[in-house]
């Protein structure tokens, strides 16, 4: 669980355009990386793909600096192992939406025959500053992660007309 979370925004407006910002954050707590323990294990799994940090890192007798475990293959009971190996520092600062907008003037835009017009753009997800760089750090109530999709980032683009 996070010491503190929540989020703050901001809309300021100034000669037709209007930005508006919203951020959320986690400040602390830690979040267990169940994908990463798949793919960093060192016995059950053996066959699966490493991730390469993990080969760089292995502990060998040529390589006792090593800070991951020696892929070895005959650990059976290794789903039932956890480490602080797969425990990342959760806390987090995103950028969850962005809108930015322009307010064509009265005078254009009443020639046309239009009430008011604006052009926007809206973000989401677009920048997420953390620690923990192998996933999307926000994550369920449980503070576990595993093979979920991370949450996209969404571009949109538009133009609103009112007669």
């Amino acid at each position: 669980m996070p010491d503190v979370y929540g989020g703050f925004n901001t809309d300021v407006a100034y000669k037709g355009v209007t930005l508006g910002l919203n951020f959320i954050y986690k400040i602390g707590g830690k979040l267990y990386d169940g994908a990463f323990k798949d793919v960093a294990d060192d016995g059950y799994y053996w066959e699966r793909i490493r991730v390469a940090s993990l080969y760089a890192n292995m502990w060998t007798p040529e390589n006792t600096s090593g800070n991951m475990p020696l892929l070895r293959g005959t650990d059976l009971t290794d789903p039932m192992q956890y480490s602080t190996r797969q425990m990342s520092n959760a806390g987090f600062l995103r950028l969850k939406n962005i809108n930015l907008s322009y307010d064509l003037p009265a005078g254009i835009i009443g020639k046309v025959g239009l009430g008011s017009a604006r052009v926007f753009f809206n973000g989401s997800n677009l920048f997420t500053f953390s620690k923990y760089k192998n996933a999307d750090p926000e994550v369920n109530n449980f503070g576990t992660r595993g093979w979920e999709t991370p949450i996209g980032k969404i571009y949109t683009f538009g133009i609103d007309l009112n007669f």
